[in-house]
C-alpha cells in the first residue's frame, strides 16, 4: 500500500476517521489497521478492488460507520456481525449474492445500502434488525420476496426494490410497522401482483410503481387505492 496511505492511518489513529477511497487497494488492510482499531468510528473503502473481506473486520469493536461500495466483493464474513455499534453500512455497487445468516444481529443498523448487487432473493435477515430506518436494494435481480411473517416485522421507514424482477409483492409488507415510502419501480408487476392490503391498510403513503406491466391510470382500479391516496395527500400537506 506504501507511503502514500501513512498520513491517512496517522489521521485515523487521532480522530478515529479512516479515508481510504480511491486508493487501488487489492486487499483489506487488516494489519495497518490494527493501531487505530479500537478508536476507528468510521471506515471508507470505497471505490477500490477488494473482493475478500476478512474474520479480521470483526476486531473493529467501535465501529459506526461502514463503506465498502463499489469494490467487487462476493461475500461477507461471519465476523462482520459483531460490530453491535454499527449504524451506517455501505455495500452498494458488490457482487453480494446473499448475506451473512446472523446479519440480523447488527442491532444499531440504521442505514444499508445493498443496491447494484447479485441479490435474487430478499435477504430475510433484515427483518430482525430492530432500528433500521432505510433499506436499499435497488437495481439487483430480485424475483422472490417470501410472505411470512417475518417479513412483517421489517422495521425500516423506507424499503427502496426499484429496478428488480418482482412479479408479486407479499401480502405481509402491510404489516411492517413503520414503513412509509415503498419504492419498487422497473419491476414485472402485474395488477394482481399488487395486494390489496398494501393500499388499504398499511402505513404506506409514498408507493412508487412506474414501469411496471400496467398503466397507471389502472391502479384506480385495485381495491383500498382511495384509502392510500387519503394518506398520500395527508403527508403532503405536512410537508408544508
Amino acid at each position: 500500500m506504501g507511503n502514500t496511505l501513512k498520513p491517512r492511518l496517522e489521521h485515523a489513529e487521532k480522530t478515529g476517521v479512516c479515508s481510504l477511497s480511491k486508493c487501488q487497494i487489492k486487499e483489506f488492510p487488516a494489519a495497518e489497521l490494527q493501531i487505530p482499531a479500537a478508536k476507528l468510528r468510521s471506515l471508507d473503502l470505497s471505490y477500490n478492488k477488494l473482493k475478500l473481506i476478512p474474520d479480521a473486520i470483526g476486531q473493529l469493536c467501535n465501529l459506526k460507520v461502514l463503506n465498502l461500495s463499489h469494490n467487487k466483493i462476493i461475500k461477507l464474513p461471519d465476523a462482520i456481525c459483531q460490530l453491535a455499534k454499527l449504524e451506517i453500512l455501505n455495500m452498494a455497487a458488490n457482487h453480494l449474492g446473499n448475506l451473512p445468516p446472523d446479519f440480523g444481529k447488527l442491532s444499531a443498523l440504521k442505514a444499508l445500502n445493498l443496491s447494484e448487487n447479485k441479490l435474487k432473493k430478499f435477504p430475510l435477515q433484515v427483518a430482525k434488525l430492530p432500528i433500521l430506518d432505510v433499506l436499499d436494494l435497488s437495481t439487483n435481480a430480485i424475483s422472490e420476496m417470501a410472505d411470512c411473517e417475518q417479513l412483517g416485522s421489517l422495521n425500516c421507514s423506507e424499503l427502496l426494490l426499484n429496478s428488480n424482477q418482482l412479479a408479486v409483492l407479499p401480502t405481509n409488507l402491510a404489516k411492517c410497522p413503520r414503513l412509509k415510502i415503498l419504492r419498487v419501480q422497473e419491476n414485472c408487476l402485474t395488477l394482481d401482483g399488487i395486494p390489496s392490503e398494501l393500499l388499504s391498510s398499511s402505513g404506506i403513503n409514498a408507493l412508487s410503481l412506474e414501469g411496471n406491466l400496467f398503466e397507471e391510470r389502472e391502479l384506480h382500479q385495485i381495491q383500498g387505492w382511495d384509502a392510500y391516496q387519503e394518506r398520500y395527500t395527508a403527508s403532503k400537506k405536512k410537508m408544508y
